[in-house]
């Protein structure tokens, strides 16, 4: 059986290689929450959906979110000014 940190980092290896291709990140994006959903019955942790999710849908959106909102502000009560700052910032990790 797979672990949540084994699905994610499987994930996100992928999506760096496909990152610059449209196609292709919408294809991996619905093929890794087809995949996270085949393996859910046999996760005994139910919570890792709930985890999971969010961080897929978070790594395929253009806004960089924060998922959880934890221990940050709510991307709704940002200024202008620093929803560009926080998109820029998270755009050069990428």
């Amino acid at each position: 059986m797979i672990s949540e940190t084994e699905f994610l980092t499987k994930v996100i290896e992928r999506y760096t290689e496909v990152n610059e291709d449209p196609v292709e990140k919408e294809l991996l994006k619905s093929h890794s929450i087809r995949e996270l959903m085949e393996i859910l019955p046999n996760v005994e942790d139910k919570e890792f959906l709930n985890e999971a999710m969010p961080i897929l849908l978070s790594l395929f959106d253009d806004n960089c979110v924060d998922p959880f909102g934890r221990c940050s502000k709510d991307v709704e009560n940002l200024s202008h000014t620093e929803k560009l700052q926080l998109n820029s910032l998270l755009k050069e990790i990428k």
